[in-house]
């Protein structure tokens, strides 16, 4: 955990054997051209990972996640679950709609004949 400790009127943390002063308002912003960085639980646990690479609406949805958890759990557990149902439908109309496809391509003679 964090080593913070007070002399005189500042406030110092120890990050490897050195004194370092301590601002409770710091934040660091990191960035990677990795496409898929991989992250041990212990630091993902103290940050807050964004991937700008993704489009508008699944930034929007991350951003989102991201404040629910940290502000309201039970929400965010609501959230996650109809967010995968909504997946859940959105691949199963996408395997409805290959599978009309590939009906209608393999049909032989006119549609209107077979009605």
């Amino acid at each position: 955990g964090k080593r913070i400790f007070t002399e005189g009127r500042s406030k110092f943390v120890v990050i490897k054997d050195k004194k370092c002063e301590y601002n409770s308002q710091f934040q660091m912003y990191l960035s990677t051209n990795m496409l898929h960085p991989q992250f041990s639980e212990e630091f993902a646990a103290h940050v807050m990972i964004v991937n700008f690479t993704s489009g508008g609406d699944v930034l929007e949805t991350q951003l989102l996640a991201a404040v629910l958890q940290d502000e309201d759990q039970q929400l965010y557990k609501e959230w996650f679950h109809i967010s995968q149902l909504e997946s859940s439908v959105a691949v199963s109309i996408k395997g409805g709609q290959d599978s009309l496809l590939d009906l209608l391509c393999s049909f032989d003679g006119s549609l209107l004949d077979s009605a």
